[in-house]
């Protein structure tokens, strides 16, 4: 193979036609990020543990696009809600969120749903953790209705 004629050679960055820093445009988008997991082929799913920034908002956008996928609809009988939160007033703050969790909670896929767990690896101080028990147990009047009973702990052993 013969050497490269630098004066003649397209890949030479001093050539006329050398064109470096133009490319082609893409044709095809990029796709977004992949779903974390893909639960739906998980009939027989029983519990799910989530990890729940409530310092970020919107809070449960990637716990509702997993809760979306559930199949399993009476075998599900367990949500852990790994909460993660430096004021207590962030549990609070984010109302529609709530919201939003409690319509998909009372989706027929979630008929068996007997309790929703809500814990933190925080040893938050006493006052705070009185606090956050109190609002996190007063969230998803729908699925209480439907009688999901709701729990707090501190230490999320499970």
């Amino acid at each position: 193979m013969a050497p490269c004629d630098q004066d003649k050679c397209s890949c030479n960055p001093l050539s006329p036609s050398h064109n470096s820093f133009h490319h082609p445009p893409n044709e095809h988008p990029v796709p977004g990020p992949p779903h974390p997991i893909d639960i739906g082929i998980l009939y027989q799913l029983q519990k799910l543990h989530f990890l729940v920034n409530f310092h970020a908002l919107p809070v449960f956008t990637e716990l509702l696009a997993l809760l979306a996928q559930v199949s399993s609809n009476t075998s599900f009988r367990e949500l852990v809600i790994e909460c993660q939160f430096l004021k207590v007033v962030e549990l609070v703050a984010c109302a529609s969120d709530w919201l939003s969790l409690d319509t998909v909670l009372t989706r027929p896929e979630f008929d068996g749903l007997t309790s929703v767990v809500f814990c933190t690896r925080t040893r938050p101080v006493a006052s705070m953790k009185a606090s956050a028990r109190a609002i996190l147990l007063e969230q998803l009047p729908a699925a209480r209705a439907k009688g999901v009973a709701l729990s707090f702990y501190t230490d999320c052993l499970f």
